[in-house]
C-alpha cells in the first residue's frame, strides 16, 4: 500500500497537476498556491487519510483510509469505465495510465471541504489540521474573463506550495494592409500572422479585406473536451462574406460542418461565429481563422474608420464536459479591434487664369491597375471597370466641384473628356496621388484617443501638393483649365480682306452685268 500511493503521488507530479514543493518542517500542515491574481477561491477535500512514516523528504503515507472530504456514495467509482467497489480494488487498479481519470472521477464525489483559501500578497494558504491525500477544487463563482479553472491532487504531510498550471490561451485579431506596411507586426505570443496582416489597413469600397483570428489550443492533459468559439463583430461599412472562412490548426485545414460551423444568426449582437467543436487531439497547436468581408457603401470616411473586432469562448474547466454545454464550462477574452480606412477625393475645376469656377468638365478616374471607376448619383465609388466608355462621367457642378469617395490611398489618374465651354480640354491626365500614414503595427484601440491609427493624409496633384484632412478623410485637389483660342478682329488684316475681295468680285459682277445688257440693245 505504501509503494502504491508513493507511485500515485509521482504519477500526480509527472502529469503535471501540480508542482509540489515540500517544507522541511511537517509539525503543521498547509498548501500554498502561488497565484498573484486575487479574487480566487480554492478548497481543499480530503480523499484518503492514514498514518506518516519515513524521514523527511522521503514521507510515505500508510494505513490508508478513505478521507473525511468525500461523498457517502464514493464508493464504487468508475475509473476509465470500470466500477471499483472496495479501497483494496481502488487502491491495486491505480497506476500511472489512469490518475487523472481517477481524479476527474473523485472530483465529482467530494463531501465537506476541510477548508478553504485566504489570500495574502499573492499566495492563496489552505491550513489543514491532518495529512493525507488531497483534492484541492478551485471554486470560483465568477471567473474572471480568460483564465481557466485549475484541479489539483496532492499528498499533504507538511507545508506543500503549488504552481497553477491552468489550460487557458489568448486571442488576436489582425486585418491585412494591402499596399503599404513597414513590417509585419510582432506577436507576444507568437502567432505566424502572414504577410502584412497588422491592426489598420485602407480600402477602396468594394475592396474584399482580409480579417484573421489567432489563437493556440493550450495542453489539454486534463480535457476530455476542448471547445473554442470566436465571435465577430462588423461596423455597418463591412459585409462577412461567409463562404470565405478558413480554419487551420497547425497544418491541418478544417472541414465546415464537420469539424467547425459558423453562425450568422448569433445571439450575443455578433455579426457571425466560428464555433470549433472539439479540439482535445491538437493540444498546443496554433489556431488561425481566415475570412474577408467587403468595404460597402456605407463604409464611414476618415479617422473613425470601420470596425471590426472580435473574442474568443473556449473551455475553461477540466472539471466539466469541456464541450460548452455546462454552465460555468467556458470563458471569455476581452474584444480585440482592428480598423480599416478609406478616403475621399474632392476636386474642384477653375479658370487657369483667375481661378473662376467652372462646370460641366466631365472626366473619368482611372487606378493604377488601368481600370476606371463608377460612382453613385452622391459620388461614392461603386467598383471598377475595364474601359473607359464604361466608367461613369465626373461632371463638375456650379460650384466647379466633383468628388470620388471610398478611396484607397495610391496612385490615380483623372482624364478629362470634355471641356467646359469656351476651354480647351486638358491633353494629358492629371496624377493623384493619395498618401495616408496608418501606423500598422499600432496596438488599435477604438478608445486610444491620443494614439489615431491614422496619423497623416496628403495629396499630390502632378507635382503640386495639396491638402488633405485626417478627420474627415478628405483630400482636395484643384483642377485648372485654360480659354479657347479666338482669331483677331483688329491689329491686322483679320477678316476684313475677305469682306473687301467679296465687295469687289460683286461690283465688278454687276459692272459685267450692265455692259452686257446695254450691247445687247444695240444690236
Amino acid at each position: 500500500m505504501k509503494k502504491l500511493f508513493a507511485l500515485i503521488l509521482a504519477a500526480l507530479l509527472l502529469l503535471g497537476l501540480c508542482n509540489a514543493a515540500w517544507a522541511t518542517d511537517a509539525a503543521s500542515y498547509s498548501i500554498t498556491i502561488n497565484n498573484a491574481d486575487p479574487g480566487h477561491t480554492y478548497q481543499a477535500y480530503q480523499i484518503f487519510t492514514g498514518d506518516i512514516s519515513g524521514d523527511y523528504p522521503n514521507y510515505v503515507l500508510s494505513n490508508i483510509e478513505l478521507g473525511e472530504g468525500v461523498s457517502e456514495n464514493f464508493l464504487p467509482i468508475s475509473v476509465n469505465g470500470t466500477d471499483y467497489a472496495t479501497l483494496e480494488a481502488l487502491t491495486e487498479a491505480l497506476n500511472t495510465n489512469n490518475v487523472d481519470a481517477f481524479a476527474k472521477a473523485a472530483s465529482e464525489k467530494l463531501g465537506t471541504p476541510a477548508a478553504s483559501s485566504t489570500f495574502v500578497e499573492g499566495q492563496y494558504t489552505i491550513p489543514l489540521s491532518q495529512p493525507g491525500y488531497y483534492f484541492v477544487k478551485e471554486t470560483t463563482a465568477n471567473m474572471p474573463d480568460g483564465e481557466a479553472y485549475t484541479k489539483f491532487m496532492v499528498q499533504v504531510v507538511g507545508n506543500v506550495a503549488l504552481e497553477p498550471k491552468t489550460a487557458t490561451t489568448t486571442h488576436e485579431k489582425k486585418v491585412q494592409e494591402n499596399e503599404k506596411y513597414t513590417e509585419n507586426a510582432t506577436s507576444a505570443n507568437a502567432y505566424q500572422y502572414g504577410e502584412g496582416y497588422n491592426d489598420v489597413a485602407d480600402y477602396c469600397i468594394g475592396d474584399d479585406v482580409p480579417f484573421s483570428l489567432y489563437s493556440k489550443v493550450p495542453d489539454l492533459t486534463h480535457y476530455d473536451r476542448y471547445l473554442m468559439v470566436f465571435h465577430d463583430k462588423m461596423d455597418p461599412g463591412l459585409t462577412f462574406n461567409a463562404d470565405s472562412v478558413e480554419v487551420i490548426v497547425g497544418e491541418t485545414h478544417l472541414i465546415n460542418g464537420t469539424n467547425y460551423t459558423v453562425n450568422t444568426a448569433c445571439d450575443d449582437g455578433c455579426t457571425f461565429e466560428v464555433r470549433i467543436h472539439d479540439l482535445k487531439a491538437y493540444s498546443g497547436q496554433n489556431v488561425r481563422v481566415d475570412f474577408t468581408a467587403e468595404l460597402n457603401s456605407s463604409a464611414v470616411i476618415g479617422l473613425d474608420g470601420n470596425l471590426n473586432k472580435s473574442k474568443l469562448s473556449f473551455s475553461n474547466n477540466p472539471n466539466n464536459t469541456g464541450d460548452g454545454t455546462t454552465d460555468g464550462d467556458t470563458t471569455t477574452t476581452p474584444w480585440d479591434e482592428v480598423v480599416v480606412f478609406t478616403y475621399e477625393l474632392d476636386v474642384t475645376k477653375v479658370d487657369g487664369t483667375d481661378n473662376t469656377l467652372l462646370k460641366d468638365a466631365k472626366f473619368v478616374l482611372k487606378n493604377d491597375k488601368n481600370q476606371f471607376a463608377t460612382v453613385d448619383a452622391n459620388g461614392k465609388l461603386t467598383g471598377w471597370v475595364n474601359s473607359q466608355e464604361a466608367a461613369t462621367p465626373l461632371v463638375s457642378d456650379e460650384n466647379g466641384r466633383f468628388k470620388v469617395s471610398g478611396l484607397d490611398d495610391g496612385t490615380y489618374s483623372l482624364i478629362e473628356t470634355k471641356a467646359p465651354e469656351n476651354y480647351n480640354k486638358l491633353a494629358n491626365p492629371i496624377t493623384i496621388v493619395i498618401s495616408a500614414n496608418t501606423s500598422n503595427g499600432h496596438a488599435y484601440s477604438s478608445t486610444d484617443s491620443e494614439n489615431p491609427a491614422l496619423t497623416d493624409l496628403k495629396v499630390k496633384v502632378d507635382n503640386t501638393e495639396g491638402t488633405g484632412n485626417t478627420a474627415t478623410g478628405i483630400v482636395k485637389a484643384s483642377v485648372k483649365n485654360n480659354k479657347g483660342a479666338i482669331l483677331p478682329t483688329t491689329g491686322g488684316i483679320g477678316t476684313t480682306i475677305f469682306y473687301v475681295a467679296g465687295g469687289v468680285l460683286v461690283l465688278l459682277a454687276v459692272v459685267l452685268l450692265v455692259t452686257k445688257r446695254r450691247v445687247g440693245e444695240g444690236n
